[in-house]
């Protein structure tokens, strides 16, 4: 994998939440135990100029709830496969600013070339998948630091022993060494944008190899790689894309073919997001459109007046209807692909 180099380009920039108002609460000095000391009188009153707007009574407008969504995303994300995915959506929404934060971010907590290591969590998939928003801040600003993580984390890639006899790398960290239908959405976009395609399509093969189902078409979560054989071979639907299982109310189990199963937001939000981007490029029949608006709609509704998408795999085991940064994410690329599809 070759060295990539610095480009200039466009500086323009987009501000954060030109429209929402200010968030900020203004005790940043008071601690919960001194606060929780004092008469409700003696606590300061909030200067009205300084409060926010954006979370008062239900949202306005689908843009009202789409900036509601993306504020309660930049206070929940934090792993490096939760960082890498809110990014994406940044990305794509056309956040320029958020982008090189976030891809800051990356850098400043790059250990041993691999991106947004917190807590020892550092999965070569799951750090990659930052990749390409880092790649992009690095394009835009000219900023050498982050082509020298790109670099890094590109070499991280093509050295790494943790893979198996065919090169396909394991989705868990060392030494664990198991292959994840989730890996789709890590390792491969990076490896693409960075030109190296032919080792992109290599690992997308390998993950279809151990995981797909021809009789189902569906993928099993996770193959164990010593043991050769599934440690879950469950179709977890985040790791699907099969609409013959779409629900009546535009929703999808947990794991796609079982209804005992809780019903789950996110799937339907990643399809209907991958059918506009689909149609757009020409690739996916435009017929697919009904059923896009149709799990689009459903996610909608599952939205709350704070802004968190209600009823994805939540967090942290992704075994109970909740909240999570890649909900969250995921709702705002289906928006972005939908508003784009319309403007094309």
């Amino acid at each position: 994998m070759g060295k990539l180099k610095t480009s200039k380009n466009d500086n323009s920039r987009r501000n954060f939440l030109k429209n929402t108002g200010v968030i900020s609460l203004g005790l940043a000095g008071l601690t919960a135990g001194a606060i929780s000391c004092q008469s409700k009188s003696s606590i300061p009153e909030l200067p009205a100029k300084r409060t926010g707007n954006l979370f008062k009574g239900k949202p306005s407008s689908l843009q009202d709830r789409i900036e509601r969504v993306l504020v309660a995303t930049i206070g929940m994300q934090s792993y490096n496969w939760e960082q890498g995915t809110v990014a994406q959506a940044l990305l794509e929404m056309g956040e320029y600013d958020l982008v090189v934060s976030f891809a800051r971010a990356a850098i400043m907590r790059q250990v041993d070339g691999r991106f947004s290591v917190i807590g020892g969590n550092m999965p070569v998939n799951d750090c990659s998948s930052i990749g390409e928003a880092v790649l992009f801040a690095g394009k835009l600003t000219g900023d050498p630091v982050f082509i020298k993580g790109v670099n890094e984390m590109l070499e991280v890639i093509k050295n790494t022993n943790h893979k198996n006899n065919e090169g396909i790398i394991y989705h868990t960290q060392e030494p664990m060494k198991f292959i994840m239908s989730d890996a789709f959405y890590m390792l491969p976009p990076f490896l693409a944008a960075t030109g190296e395609f032919d080792e992109a399509l290599k690992q997308i093969e390998g993950y279809r190899k151990y995981l797909y189902h021809e009789q189902e078409q569906l993928y099993s979560h996770i193959w164990d790689a010593p043991n050769k054989k599934f440690a879950r071979e469950d179709f977890w639907g985040v790791g699907n894309g099969c609409l013959k299982y779409l629900r009546e109310d535009g929703l999808f189990n947990n794991v796609i073919n079982k209804p005992d199963t809780f019903p789950e937001v996110n799937l339907s939000q990643m399809i209907s997001y991958t059918i506009f981007r689909g149609v757009a490029a020409g690739y996916i029949e435009s017929t697919y459109l009904e059923k896009a608006e149709k799990m689009r709609k459903a996610a909608n509704e599952h939205v709350d007046n704070m802004g968190y998408v209600q009823n994805v795999c939540g967090i942290p085991d992704f075994d109970r209807p909740y909240v999570a940064p890649e909900g969250q994410a995921f709702y705002l690329l289906m928006e972005t692909a939908a508003k784009d599809l319309t403007e094309k």
